[in-house]
């Protein structure tokens, strides 16, 4: 046996509207609509710190640290738990994306 003694938190990395979406295809379209208007942890995280001012002290990889992410109410105050939790983002290839402004990922995350 083997104990799990923190929790990791994956952590989106995308270009505006380019988000990765997911629905049940034979729930019709309703599933699809509900999709579409999701936020991902990175969108959410924007939205945070536009009405969270305490928010803007923590870089988009330390959040959830003090933050718990929901998909239905995006980033919430963390109440407990905040040091056995690690945030984790994919990498990103900045040569493939031609039309991001150099330094887009390094200034914003």
């Amino acid at each position: 046996m083997h104990e799990q003694t923190h929790t990791i938190v994956k952590l989106a990395v995308h270009l505006p509207y380019e988000q990765m979406i997911y629905f049940d295809p034979n729930a019709g379209q309703e599933s699809i609509g509900m999709a579409l208007f999701s936020d991902s942890t990175l969108m959410s995280w924007f939205k945070l710190n536009q009405n969270d001012s305490n928010a803007r002290q923590y870089r988009y990889i330390d959040i959830p640290e003090h933050y718990v992410f929901n998909k239905a109410t995006g980033w919430t105050k963390r109440k407990r738990g905040g040091d056995t939790v690690i945030g984790r983002m994919y990498t990103v290839n900045v040569a493939e994306g031609k039309d991001i402004p150099c330094g887009f990922f390094y200034f914003t995350l």
